[in-house]
């Protein structure tokens, strides 16, 4: 295929609009930026002069990060309208963008001395508790036996040392339907995992009171 003066080499081309010959190749794959030919034998692409124009204002575009598909609807419409449409929208976007990283700059600032603010991750103390605990032996056919009479010991217990089962503004029940849902989890939980020894917690502590 003969080369003109009116026409360039991809390589030539490259170096007049500053777009890399990857990013050319790319463009030409998208639709946007289309060689005038492309010769069937090599495959070299061969684009017409006046299409660094297109070339031109593709490159000021991607330099302002507008979105590929934008440009190509600049490039196509060659409308001055349609381009400060485009320009009007993306700026707004880019504004926004700005607005965001002036947030996230000054919360990073302000983090500095409370490095809390960045992770959901907290230290805290609490205070010395006990728990109560049951352990038993167990296996498959007296299993469900085991965990009814360490209920039964468990609330027993904790009604004894402590008091009724309430919270402010909840009745007894309404405590004792809590934890039996609590206790039907825990149960639900140790069954998945049969084991030799079973122990059945009524609150987590740091100095278990054994009751058997």
């Amino acid at each position: 295929m003969d080369v003109s003066d009116a026409h360039l080499r991809i390589g030539p081309f490259s170096r007049a609009s500053l777009l890399s010959i990857k990013a050319l190749r790319a463009y030409h794959e998208r639709g946007i930026l289309v060689p005038a030919a492309v010769d069937d034998e090599t495959g070299y692409r061969v684009y017409e002069a006046s299409q660094l124009l297109d070339a031109a204002v593709l490159k000021r575009l991607r330099d302002l990060d507008v979105p590929l598909e934008q440009i190509r609807t600049v490039l196509d419409a060659r409308d001055p309208a349609v381009t400060e449409r485009v320009l009007t929208r993306h700026a707004a976007s880019m504004q926004q963008r700005l607005a965001d990283t002036a947030r996230i700059i000054d919360e990073l600032q302000r983090g500095i001395d409370r490095p809390s603010m960045h992770t959901p991750v907290h230290l805290r103390d609490d205070p010395h508790r006990h728990a109560l605990l049951v352990d038993g032996r167990v296996d498959e056919s007296n299993f469900s036996t085991f965990l009814d009479g360490a209920f039964a010991a468990l609330m027993s217990a904790y009604e004894r040392l402590v008091g009724p089962m309430t919270e402010p503004g909840r009745s007894s029940a309404a405590g004792s339907r809590r934890m039996s849902r609590c206790w039907m989890r825990f149960a639900e939980r140790s069954t998945r995992k049969p084991a030799s020894t079973c122990s059945a917690p009524i609150s987590s502590g740091c100095s278990p009171i054994r009751l058997a």
